[in-house]
């Protein structure tokens, strides 16, 4: 990979320069593209300090809260009812946008210190990539579907790794699950394929994972605590856990209609 004076522009945009605001949240974005709040005064507490960042916009199955635990029949599925792995991704792919913040609110947290949340920023990835592998991972697009814990008529859309909205600022689409195991919600139990990719995208998505296992940050958000980043750019992943009372609540958030002070990372 080399640096392309035309890809240093990722992650900026016009009108990108904000006064700091007193929220908690802008404060820690920073560089690194997330944020982690502790003691926000349960969820409606983390609910009240989200307002200020994005309005809530409905998840998959229609609800605006998801609780992410340990639900029976997702045994066997790298999926958020499980207590299972989940490799690395962005979330929503299938949304034209996508959510643009994801947040996560801590109510009981694994009491055996398994279950961590692994975050990177991909702009210094993106940085560095060559004119030639932008323009794969602008072209080649796959077709995101979770049939595995979607309705029949299951959600999808055919996407590239990298789009671009009308405002200027770029987003990366993902997920580890649909690429190894054929679904966004992959099946563990050997019954998932592995896409057939061409040459290019085939090495540019081993590049990406490799870089995330090198970049990543390990966060074991608290209890009352509330974890927040940017969809857009930056990659999520879980760790398995083992205490089945592990309990947290996922919301997705689309900018707030002014775009106050939304920082820019990287």
């Amino acid at each position: 990979m080399g640096e392309q004076a035309g890809v240093l522009a990722f992650g900026e945009r016009a009108g990108s320069v904000r006064s700091a605001s007193a929220n908690p949240v802008w404060g820690g974005m920073g560089q690194q593209g997330w944020t982690m709040i502790p003691g926000v005064g349960g969820l409606s507490g983390a609910l009240e300090l989200l307002a200020d960042i994005g309005s809530p916009v409905p998840q998959y199955g229609g609800s605006l809260l998801h609780e992410v635990r340990r639900t029976p029949g997702h045994e066997s599925l790298a999926y958020t009812g499980s207590t299972n792995r989940i490799g690395p991704h962005t979330e929503a792919p299938v949304h034209d946008p996508p959510p643009r913040y994801v947040a996560l609110y801590c109510h009981r947290q694994d009491r055996l210190g398994t279950g961590h949340t692994l975050l990177a920023n991909a702009l210094p990835f993106l940085r560095a990539l060559s004119a030639e592998q932008v323009a794969v991972a602008r072209e080649h697009r796959f077709e995101f579907v979770h049939r595995s814990t979607g309705p029949e008529d299951p959600e999808g859309g055919c996407f590239p790794l990298l789009s671009t909205e009308a405002g200027g600022r770029v987003i990366l689409r993902f997920s580890h699950n649909l690429v190894f195991l054929g679904d966004i919600d992959g099946r563990l139990d050997g019954s998932g394929r592995a896409l057939e990719l061409p040459p290019g995208s085939a090495m540019l998505v081993e590049q990406l994972v490799a870089f995330f296992s090198t970049a990543l940050i390990e966060v074991l958000i608290p209890d009352d605590g509330v974890l927040v980043w940017d969809n857009h750019i930056v990659l999520h992943s879980r760790r398995a856990y083992l205490d089945p009372d592990r309990h947290l609540t996922r919301l997705w958030l689309a900018d707030a209609p002014d775009d106050r002070g939304a920082p820019d990372h990287g």
